[in-house]
Parts: structure tokens; C-alpha cells; sequence
């Protein structure tokens, strides 16, 4: 869904111990990588503009989405990923992107964050 509206955006999936099955998914077609596990967190961060995480579920604060706040990308999640981080400067609201978990309102709110320079020039000042 989102390769339609931006082919030449690469997603790059990262993630501990990823299965044959996993790396099977990769689609150099459509720019889609599973790289498995990153050598370093704050490189992997710095190449890219979003943090896409589409969790359905899990509790508390969500570590890949502070990583997101920590350096500079916008966090594009779900409730469920947005849970425990609300901004108390600003009303209570999640200062990332969150998006309902079905694919294509969540591919929607990719391509939006992707696309707005004021979004992610904002988190990157932080």
C-alpha cells in the first residue's frame, strides 16, 4: 500500500533473530528489507526519516518508540504503541504519529508522515 504512493521509499524491517521465514519476506521489488538485528541502533536511526510500528498488542512504554522521540524520527504506531507516552505539554496528546491498526488506514498515516516536512522537522528540533 504505501510502495504505490512512494516506490522510491525503501523499508528496511529490523528485529532480533529473524527466521528463514522472516528474511524470506524481503521484496527488493518494492524496496522492502528484513535486515534482522542492527549493529548499532542510533546509525540504523539516523538513516531513516520514520519508525513505522504497527503493535497490536504489548503493555507500558514502548522502547522502539522513545528510540524514535531519542533520535529524531517520527514514531508512526498504533494506540497499543502509543500507550504510556503521552506529551503533558501538549494535552495529553502523542506527539508521534498513531494510526488504527488495519493495513490500509496505517499505510495511509505512513505516507502522511513520510510526506510532511513540518511533522518530521518538528521531531527532529527535539
Amino acid at each position: 500500500r504505501v510502495h504505490k504512493q512512494l516506490p522510491e521509499v525503501e523499508l528496511t524491517v529490523f528485529g532480533a533473530n529473524p527466521s528463514l521465514a522472516d528474511t524470506a519476506m524481503s521484496r527488493p521489488d518494492i524496496n522492502a528489507v528484513v535486515a534482522g538485528t542492527c549493529g548499532s541502533v542510533e546509525k540504523a536511526m539516523r538513516q531513516h526519516r520514520l519508525l513505522v510500528a504497527p503493535l497490536r498488542y504489548g503493555a507500558g512504554m514502548k522502547g522502539k518508540v522513545i528510540d524514535a522521540f531519542r533520535h529524531g524520527l517520527v514514531p508512526v504506531t498504533t494506540e497499543v504503541g502509543a500507550e504510556g507516552l503521552l506529551d503533558i505539554d501538549a494535552d495529553g496528546a502523542f506527539p508521534g504519529i498513531w494510526a488504527e491498526a488495519d493495513a490500509e488506514n496505517f499505510a495511509a498515516a505512513c505516507v502522511q508522515a513520510y510526506e510532511d516536512e513540518v511533522v518530521w522537522g518538528r521531531h527532529q528540533a527535539h
